[in-house]
């Protein structure tokens, strides 16, 4: 069970709704480890000014993904502490609305990126933009500064 439909992002914080996700049958150690995620997620305080564009752009040959400054530095700090793929695909989801479960992908490849190479892409605070390979399985291509 996907535990997106759970979680609200307002621009400030994640919320996840334990209740809602157990009427609809989610593992009680998925909802467990997200609310803890979601605990850790929400100590992190963003930057000040958030450079930098958020979307998903699809090609014909994959996608783009771009996560403005204050997002990126959201995302490397999650790696960073260990937040769960589907939390971190949660976010994903919030931050950007990639088609139906594709923010779980990107999470994937964020992960296996690393929080290192993910940082020093974000060196100037412009955010970051990712171009990825491929549709059903993709994989991360390129990544750079919105700079």
């Amino acid at each position: 069970m996907d535990i997106q439909p759970f979680v609200i992002y307002d621009e400030n914080s994640f919320y996840f709704d334990e209740e809602s996700a157990r009427k609809e049958n989610v593992s009680e150690d998925l909802i467990e480890t997200t609310s803890k995620d979601i605990e850790l997620m929400n100590s992190v305080q963003p930057l000040a000014a958030c450079n930098g564009k958020s979307k998903y752009e699809k090609t014909s040959v994959g996608f783009y993904t771009y996560f403005n400054s204050c997002q990126a530095s959201t995302i490397i700090t999650y790696i960073q502490i260990g937040a769960g793929i589907a939390t971190l695909g949660a976010a994903i989801a919030a931050f950007i609305a990639p088609p139906l479960g594709l923010a779980t992908i990107i999470a994937v490849g964020l992960i296996d990126i690393g929080a290192t190479a993910l940082n020093l892409s974000s060196v100037k605070e412009c955010g970051l933009w990712i171009k990825w390979t491929g549709t059903v399985n993709p994989d991360p291509f390129w990544i750079g500064s919105q700079c």
